[in-house]
């Protein structure tokens, strides 16, 4: 059953991360629940159709007209529950550590925390809110201070440093003397040498978060970790979450295995989406990229619409197509009374393929904006290209430039710039090799007869070669800067390809690409072609 899952499509709905908060949320006033399905098609697809789930399904999120659905409860998952138990006994506990610390019971206070510690870390796979981890592990590191124990008192400040980043001693709490210690085991921290994890998942293609940021698809390995513990968490929708705190080493490959056990009501749920695919794909293709507005929506969504208790349903459709990423998306609304009402919208996106999900991110979610949000509207009268105050709606990839395509502007720029570039310095050229002339004859190496030098001859050649060496000087460096400037300019500008041009190969370029991490970066150097 599980490899059924793995070969062939990939499936991916809108997952709340409140769910997995350590308090159950409520549900916003406004906005109505949303689904997002994403399917993988061919082979190698999978990956970037978990790339793609993962953004759509932020933005969607971000969206506050639409509340997201959260499959693990829906589903049904017995260890949520479990975690969200043992996160409100982390939060009584954590209260009455910091009473016991405030009233100096410093025995009572490491007996709470650690007991909350240990919830933290049997859940690993549903934590999310690291800050108040990081502070439990400062208050424990402070505790240990107080009593004397050093050494475990900068374990303990180093461990919140390595799940946070930005964990800061609380004034309020830490003497000068704790926050030196602090710093102290951060700097030694900085300075020992990195380690890597190696993450895997039976099935595969599962989204990882390490300490709480998404990182990417499994398999992978991640590079330049700082020693201690990290939180690694690893899920893909319609199973249950694996977690685990997994121990860096420096110089060491540790490695996270992660066996991803299906929710309750998995079955009925995947024998749906089996039903929803083929459906699907007989009404709409890539190639019409349109709405089947006189078709009724298919069964299986209704089904599954009423199994999430979804209001509405984004479905996509991921494909590779040589070194292109093919993506439409579907929204349909279950609230509606007729087929028209149904059927909201069909787009599409074509994108170059590249691994980075710095790509995905902005791809998706620019795609997303521009044509599901509420700022793009719908569009009106027929597919006009008009909202609905009669302003042209703007597709990412179709952005003008001073009434031309980007990608059109960018190349006029080159060629006026360098053109004109190279007419200055030609200009400037001209002028001093009149200038050098004038000053051969005046310093007679040249054929002509050198004039005395207290002649009017010589006084008249001075004065019409020195203005000319000046004004060729100043041609040739300007065209010199406008030629150098310009071809720096279209190395750094790399607009957005248009669909056209992804589809016919011609778009290209080169570029960095910077990846944030709480202890430094990654930059990355790509190359297109």
């Amino acid at each position: 059953m599980h490899g059924k899952c793995v070969i062939g499509w990939l499936l991916s709905l809108v997952l709340s991360s409140s769910a997995w908060a350590q308090t159950t949320t409520e549900q916003p006033e406004a906005g109505e629940h949303a689904a997002v399905l994403v399917r993988g098609v061919g082979a190698g697809s999978d990956k970037a159709a978990t790339l793609v789930a993962h953004y759509l399904r932020q933005v969607v999120e971000e969206d506050e007209n639409y509340y997201p659905v959260p499959l693990v409860e829906v589903l049904g998952n017995a260890s949520l529950e479990r975690a969200l138990r043992d996160f409100q006994e982390a939060d009584d506990l954590i209260s009455r550590g910091r009473k016991a610390y405030e009233e100096f019971e410093l025995d009572a206070t490491v007996s709470h925390l650690q007991e909350a510690l240990a919830r933290y870390e049997r859940n690993a796979g549903y934590v999310t809110d690291f800050k108040k981890l990081s502070e439990l592990l400062m208050l424990l590191g402070a505790v240990h201070s107080l009593r004397g124990e050093g050494k475990v008192a900068s374990k303990r400040f180093a461990e919140a440093y390595s799940v946070d980043g930005g964990v800061e001693p609380d004034p309020s709490l830490f003497n000068p003397q704790m926050r030196e210690q602090f710093s102290k085991a951060v700097e030694r921290l900085n300075r020992r040498p990195r380690g890597s994890l190696s993450v895997t998942s039976n099935p595969s293609y599962g989204e990882v978060y390490l300490n709480g940021e998404f990182i990417g698809v499994t398999p992978m390995v991640l590079e330049g970790l700082v020693e201690g513990p990290q939180y690694v968490r690893i899920g893909r929708d319609g199973f249950r979450n694996w977690g685990a705190v997994v121990e860096i080493r420096g110089r060491r490959e540790s490695a996270a295995n992660a066996r991803l056990d299906p929710t309750e009501h998995f079955d009925r749920f995947d024998k749906l989406l089996e039903g929803t695919v083929a459906s699907m794909s007989e009404l709409i293709s890539y190639d019409d990229k349109e709405t089947p507005e006189d078709s009724p929506i298919p069964e299986t969504i209704e089904e599954v619409g009423t199994l999430l208790n979804a209001d509405h349903v984004f479905w996509s459709d991921v494909r590779l197509d040589g070194e292109q990423v093919r993506l439409i998306v579907t929204q349909v609304n279950l609230n509606g009374g007729t087929p028209e009402e149904k059927w909201v919208k069909t787009a599409s996106i074509v994108f170059s393929y590249d691994s980075n999900p710095a790509i995905y991110e902005k791809e998706v979610i620019a795609f997303y904006k521009s044509n599901f949000s509420r700022e793009a509207k719908e569009i009106a009268q027929g597919g006009n290209g008009m909202d609905v105050n009669g302003e042209r709606l703007v597709r990412y990839g179709d952005e003008t430039c001073l009434g031309m395509a980007c990608q059109t502007f960018k190349k006029v720029v080159f060629g006026v710039g360098v053109g004109s570039g190279v007419a200055l310095m030609g200009i400037g050229s001209i002028f001093w090799y009149q200038a050098v002339e004038y000053n051969d004859i005046y310093r007679g190496i040249s054929d002509e007869p050198q004039p005395s030098q207290i002649s009017d001859e010589a006084q008249e050649l001075r004065n019409k070669g020195e203005p000319l060496a000046v004004v060729g000087d100043l041609f040739f460096g300007l065209g010199a800067a406008v030629t150098i400037g310009t071809v720096v300019w279209t190395l750094l500008y790399e607009p957005a390809p248009t669909a056209d041009d992804v589809m016919e190969g011609t778009s290209g370029g080169w570029g960095f690409s910077i990846q944030p991490f709480h202890d430094g970066g990654l930059l990355t150097g790509q190359v297109r072609f």
